[in-house]
């Protein structure tokens, strides 16, 4: 097996990143990504928003340090031998579907894709119950989207998620080819790219932050709700208000345990750290003094304002 170490990335060459929609890109059209948006892959495409930068993310650098000896280690496993991809594939007729897969098998109608989890930190209870038992096709559903990603460009079959996973070590899962699946998950590119891109009409917001990002400055206008609205600007206040009547009640017993603590910073119940208290050593800047002390440099490090949402109580 040749090296790969994971050097080309499409995606951060603007004037590729504005031809295709990735591997990656298709769990956050479809809603299934953990931490992106179709929000975000609009912007993206278009230019008006740089990808998020990762690479200096600690479990980042693990994978892509780790990824020739997972592949290695596939090998020894299986006996198969693995070829790295050598660039960006392209739908054979909606040539801005693309994909760069981590290895081709040689000699066969597959696909392998390293990943590594739970190396740097322990997972999460609900982020281990994403991994089923080996060889099954349980897995995090954004890895399910990218392997029928790869399978939609490339024509593969089936694709290996070779994952080195903390306190497992390594466990191969196989992501069959579901023709039924990848006829609507086509169907939800195309329609992405013929209606979001080429119109340059962004998606529906599907988050606070998609409501941040798309509409960032108020144009001082005025407009009037429908009935629509109005019905979620009831049921947002209900929410607001169940929400502080819950934080009353919190704070009523973060008062007694905090008094119980005094000036202690560990608080243990049952052999087991229930709560610390501990003072910050490092201490805040204080801004207000900045600005007046140092208004030039306090202005320099200050953000553009952003839209603040109150929803108001009905009189």
């Amino acid at each position: 097996m040749q090296t790969s170490a994971r050097s080309y990335n499409p995606a951060a060459d603007p004037a590729v990143r504005r031809t295709m929609i990735g591997a990656t890109d298709g769990a956050a059209i479809i809603g299934v990504s953990s931490w992106r948006t179709a929000v975000d892959v609009y912007l993206e495409i278009i230019g008006a928003k740089l990808p998020e930068d990762i690479d200096s993310q600690e479990q980042i650098i693990i994978g892509r340090l780790l990824e020739d000896d997972v592949a290695q280690m596939y090998e020894q496993e299986t006996g198969r031998t693995l070829v790295p991809s050598s660039g960006t594939q392209r739908h054979p007729v909606h040539d801005f579907i693309a994909c760069h897969p981590d290895y081709h098998v040689h000699g066969e109608t597959g696909l392998v894709e390293c990943k590594t989890a739970g190396i740097s930190a322990p997972q999460s209870r609900d982020a281990r119950m994403e991994w089923g038992a080996e060889g099954s096709d349980q897995i995090p559903r954004q890895y399910l989207v990218q392997c029928h990603h790869q399978m939609l460009v490339t024509g593969a079959r089936w694709v290996d998620l070779a994952a080195l996973i903390g306190g497992r070590g390594l466990v191969i899962h196989r992501v069959e080819r579901d023709e039924e699946f990848l006829t609507w998950y086509e169907g939800e590119l195309v329609k992405f790219w013929r209606e979001h891109i080429e119109r340059r009409v962004p998606p529906e917001p599907r988050t606070v932050g998609d409501c941040s990002i798309l509409y960032r400055q108020d144009s001082g206008t005025t407009v009037q709700g429908t009935p629509d609205t109005l019905l979620h600007w009831r049921e947002l206040l209900a929410c607001r208000a169940r929400a502080k009547a819950a934080e009353a009640d919190a704070e009523v017993h973060e008062i007694a345990i905090k008094a119980f603590m005094g000036d202690a910073a560990v608080l243990e119940i049952d052999g087991q750290v229930a709560a610390t208290w501990k003072s910050d050593k490092q201490g805040r800047i204080d801004t207000a003094a900045l600005k007046r002390a140092h208004p030039d440099i306090a202005a320099q490090f200050t953000k553009a304002p952003s839209r603040r949402f109150l929803p108001k109580e009905a009189k």
